[in-house]
């Protein structure tokens, strides 16, 4: 672009049309001249072309009206930004990206605004406010996130609408951030069912961080699990400026019935409202009665846990026992044990009989006085009344003993085996045969057989079917064949009958001492 120029111009001489045509092109939009003007320049009622680009080198006065044109929609900025690595704050290039719509939305707001301004006296920033809530697309902030937070601070993506520049800089430069907060106790932690009037103590901590306001105020509440209301409790705040101590105290579960969990939470105020987590203290499940059986019976149980049935001795046997409570807030109050053979044919040894409400002894009862003859086992079980299960329940299932029906040996004076007299014969002793009531029963090694002019006799439940040897050590020979068998019923002394099969000795053996294992 050409400069004017005075070459020509002397004083004397003739002025051309063309010494005055740069001026008036100039001026008159004609031709590209640079006008460079030195000192004040007034424009009076005129205006300046929106399409002509002003460079002004020294200071510029508006005094009426003035227009601002869109040159660029994202452009690069040095600004001060925190920097959430180094936890410093920094000036360096960001953007502020507009989106030129919304820019152009921006300036004409501007350009109303700076028209009415200079007789206006109201604030900068409450009017940057408003002319930035006119903007149909909202700007936004698309630099740096300058904080993590959970309340407080601007995000990319946020609306700048309203804003204005002193708050807009403040929580860019030292966002809001939470206080720490956490549970310092709660006791009791945990409650036995239906517990009544339960007094818990609690207390929770809120500590200031770097760019939490101040403490205002907190509150501690509580809930039932299922309630859906917070109730507030009265709350005492201990502690300096940067960490406070809410304290509370509360008696609740007065009835005793409502079993479920009590939580409790705290709300602390500073800038912002900020909830701590939730705490619980629970009521332990009921648990139901228990009871612990003894018992008295003849015969002796054999060791091993066993009864084995008599020929000569009938069974009678008494049971007792205690019954404890488990829930320390429910009481007992009727009790009764049943007793049934491993088939949950249950028979009621006493009638319903009061019972303290802790608990306490059975009143020995009478457990048998005769065992049937195809069951194994005995199995006593508790049946207890309390205020929480007032119909009733059976507790402790125990299997006191099992029944077995024994092999039978010895010398007998019979000549046939009808004529033999089963009580009359010893039984295998535990030490010899442990018994399980099966085939092996049968087995039994180095059983003594002291000979009187009588025969050898073995006897043992039919089911077990037939021997296979009868093996004399001290001879080292194989009886059986000198054994005649038969089935015989036997009737033990507990009434009780069972089919046993029956091995009498063909001979009469005078004397002597025999160690014989049968097969």
């Amino acid at each position: 672009m050409a400069l004017l120029s005075k070459l020509n111009i002397e004083d004397g001489k003739v002025i051309y049309d063309y010494h005055v045509y740069q001026i008036v092109d100039a001026l008159t939009y004609q031709q590209a001249y640079d006008l460079l003007i030195k000192g004040s320049v007034s424009i009076g009622s005129g205006s300046l072309d929106p399409n002509v680009i002003l460079n002004v080198s020294g200071g510029m006065k508006v005094v009426g009206d003035s227009y601002i044109t869109a040159t660029q929609s994202n452009a690069s900025h040095q600004i001060l930004y925190y920097d959430t690595a180094s936890g410093k704050i920094t000036y360096g290039s960001d953007s502020i990206y507009v989106s030129t719509s919304s820019f152009n939305d921006l300036v004409a707001n501007y350009n109303d605004f700076t028209q009415s301004y200079y007789t206006d006296s109201q604030s900068f920033n409450d009017r940057f406010a408003s002319a930035s809530a006119q903007v149909s697309q909202s700007l936004q902030y698309a630099g740096r996130t300058p904080a993590t937070r959970n309340v407080g601070g601007i995000s990319v993506g946020d609306s700048l609408a309203g804003y204005t520049l002193e708050t807009l800089l403040q929580e860019i430069i030292a966002p809001y951030t939470p206080p720490t907060l956490s549970l310092v106790s709660l006791s009791p932690t945990s409650s036995a069912y239906n517990e009544q009037n339960i007094n818990y103590a609690v207390t929770f901590r809120w500590a200031q961080n770097v760019g939490t306001t101040d403490f205002v105020s907190a509150q501690i509440q509580y809930k039932r699990a299922a309630d859906f209301v917070w109730n507030n409790l009265t709350t005492a705040v201990t502690g300096g400026i940067s960490q406070k101590d809410a304290s509370a105290t509360a008696s609740l579960n007065t009835s005793g019935v409502n079993n479920d969990t009590v939580q409790f939470r705290a709300t602390f105020v500073d800038g912002e409202s900020n909830t701590s987590e939730t705490y619980s203290s629970s009521f332990a499940a009921y648990a139901a009665p228990t009871v612990l059986f003894s018992g008295s019976f003849t015969p002796a149980l054999t060791a091993g846990g066993y009864q084995v049935r008599s020929v000569s001795t009938a069974f009678t046997g008494s049971i007792g026992g205690t019954f404890t409570r488990n829930s320390p807030n429910v009481n007992l109050t009727e009790y009764k044990v049943a007793r049934d053979y491993n088939d949950s044919n249950f028979t009621d040894l006493n009638a319903l009989t009061a019972i303290s409400g802790s608990g306490g002894d059975i009143s020995p009862v009478l457990a048998d006085s005769g065992q049937p003859t195809d069951k194994s086992a005995v199995r006593y079980i508790g049946f207890v009344k309390d205020t929480q299960v007032t119909a009733g329940q059976y507790v402790s299932l125990i299997t006191m003993f099992n029944i077995y029906n024994p092999v039978l040996y010895g010398m007998s004076s019979a000549t046939t085996v009808a004529g033999v007299d089963l009580g009359a014969l010893a039984e295998v002793s535990h030490s010899t045969r442990p018994y399980t009531n099966t085939s092996t029963d049968k087995v039994a090694n180095d059983l003594i057989f002291n000979a009187s002019s009588n025969r050898f006799c073995i006897a043992y439940d039919s089911s077990y079917g037939t021997l296979e040897e009868v093996f004399d050590q001290g001879a080292n020979l194989n009886l059986i064949s000198n054994f005649t068998t038969d089935t015989k019923s036997v009737t033990f002394a507990d009434g009780t009958t069972k089919t046993y099969r029956v091995y009498l000795y063909n001979l009469v053996v005078y004397s002597g001492t025999y160690t014989i294992n049968i097969t």
